[in-house]
């Protein structure tokens, strides 16, 4: 086999293996910055096709798409039903960063042991010692929804843990640098 041969076996793999993500775009609001409504790209280690309908990916997984990364060791994802999948990213830990998308927004980022993705709600479900940060916010917990389209944040403490919260107050003109002043000169 030459290596023209090889190069489009696996070019016509990586097609048929990230097609179904590319599917998904038509599954979201027609909001241009909704995560899965424009290009998507998946990057791994290994990538199977497992049965119909499902997908795998290992080792160093990293996908994006729209301000949405979403990175683990392992992802597995599902199609639910025509045009809707389920991405369940597993890692030590699994990571998410959402990019602000206007001035009011702040960014978000988070980690944790399982974070499921379901193209249909826009929704992520985060659990296993979960850490968000939005901006300069923390907020920990052992399960976290966060509605990738409002921006909203729901958190349940879990085992009778609770939800921790640390708010930072917003920056006061008194706390931003004053310029320097010249010295007066006698």
């Amino acid at each position: 086999m030459n290596s023209w041969t090889r190069f489009s076996q696996r070019q016509a793999l990586g097609i048929a293996l990230l097609s179904p993500l590319l599917w998904t775009s038509n599954t979201l609001a027609q909001n241009a910055d909704a995560p899965f409504s424009g290009p998507i790209s998946v990057q791994a280690d290994n990538a199977e096709w497992r049965r119909e309908g499902v997908m795998r990916y290992d080792g160093a997984v990293k996908l994006e798409s729209n301000g949405l990364t979403l990175q683990g060791q392992r992802m597995e994802l599902t199609e639910i039903r025509p045009g809707r999948y389920r991405a369940r990213i597993v890692g030590s830990p699994a990571k998410l960063q959402h990019q602000a998308t206007s001035g009011e927004d702040q960014p978000v980022n988070a980690q944790a042991s399982n974070i499921v993705y379901d193209s249909g709600t826009g929704e992520l479900e985060m659990d296993g010692g979960v850490q968000l940060n939005r901006g300069a916010d923390k907020l920990s917990s052992d399960r976290i929804v966060y509605d990738l389209l409002a921006r909203r944040i729901q958190a349940a403490g879990g085992a009778g843990g609770q939800v921790r919260i640390t708010i930072q107050p917003p920056k006061s003109e008194d706390d931003e640098p004053q310029p320097a002043q010249p010295e007066p000169r006698p």
